[in-house]
C-alpha cells in the first residue's frame, strides 16, 4: 500500500482515539453534573425555586465544562477531514491494483468470498476503488455490496459536526449523543481502514438510546 495512504490511515485513527478520549470525558462531566442534581434536589433547606435556580446554573456550568472538550472534538475532526481528502486526491496505479484487476478479469467466475476480500487491501483509497468498481461492472459482477462500506470523501466528516453541536446542545447530563458520535467516528474509521487503537465497545460512561441498544442486542448495525 502506498505509503502516504497509511500515514492518512494513522492521522484518521489517532484522531478517533482522541475523540473517544474527549467523549469519555464529556461523560465524567455528565456524570459528575447528575450526582449535583441529586443532591440539590435531595437538600430539603432550599425552596423549590431556590433548588431549581441551582439546578439551572448547575446546567449552564455543565456546557461551559463541556465547550473546551467538544472544540479539541472539532479539531480531531478537521484533522480527519484534510486526511480524507488527501485520500481522495491520491492516485496510485501500482502493482497491487494492476493485479487485482487481472483478477477480476475472470468476471462471473471470480468466487463470491473473493469478490469482497479482493478490496479489503483498497481501504482507504477511493480511486483505486472506482477503478475496481469500473472494472467490476464491465465484467458483469454484482458488486454494490462489496464497495458500499468503503467509499467515502471528505464530507464525511460532516456527520462528527452535527453529532458534536449535539452533544453540545443536548439537555446536560444526557450522555446518548456522546455514544451515537463515538459510533459514527468508530464506523468512519472502520470504513478508511483507520489504525486507531480503541473501539467503541471500549468507552466508559456512555447511555445507548433503546434503539441502539435493542439493534446491538439483535446483532444489527445502525
Amino acid at each position: 500500500m502506498n505509503d502516504f495512504i497509511k500515514e492518512q490511515q494513522h492521522r484518521v485513527g489517532t484522531s478517533t482515539d482522541r475523540i473517544f478520549s474527549r467523549l469519555e470525558d464529556v461523560a465524567k462531566v455528565a456524570n459528575s453534573y447528575r450526582a449535583q442534581v441529586e443532591k440539590i434536589r435531595n437538600e430539603k433547606m432550599y425552596s423549590q425555586e431556590g433548588r431549581e435556580k441551582l439546578v439551572n446554573r448547575a446546567g449552564e456550568d455543565y456546557r461551559a465544562n463541556i465547550l473546551p472538550l467538544c472544540n479539541q472534538i472539532q479539531r480531531e475532526a478537521e484533522t480527519i477531514r484534510d486526511a480524507l481528502r488527501n485520500m481522495s486526491q491520491t492516485v496510485d496505479f501500482g502493482a497491487d491494483l494492476q493485479n487485482a484487476l487481472n483478477v477480476v478479469k475472470l468476471g462471473k467466475e471470480l468466487p463470491v468470498n473473493v469478490r469482497a476480500s479482493l478490496l479489503e487491501t483498497f481501504r482507504g483509497q477511493p480511486w483505486a476503488l472506482s477503478v475496481l468498481q469500473s472494472a467490476y461492472q464491465q465484467a458483469e459482477i454484482a458488486h454494490e455490496q462489496y464497495f458500499s462500506g468503503l467509499t467515502f470523501n471528505e464530507n464525511s466528516v460532516d456527520e462528527l459536526d452535527t453529532l458534536t453541536q449535539r452533544v453540545l446542545g443536548s439537555k446536560p447530563g444526557d450522555t446518548v449523543p456522546c455514544y451515537q458520535l463515538a459510533k459514527a467516528a468508530g464506523k468512519l474509521a472502520q470504513r478508511v481502514g483507520a489504525d486507531n487503537q480503541r473501539k467503541v465497545a471500549d468507552l466508559q460512561g456512555m447511555e445507548r438510546s433503546l434503539s441502539d441498544a435493542i439493534a446491538e442486542a439483535c446483532g444489527l448495525t445502525r
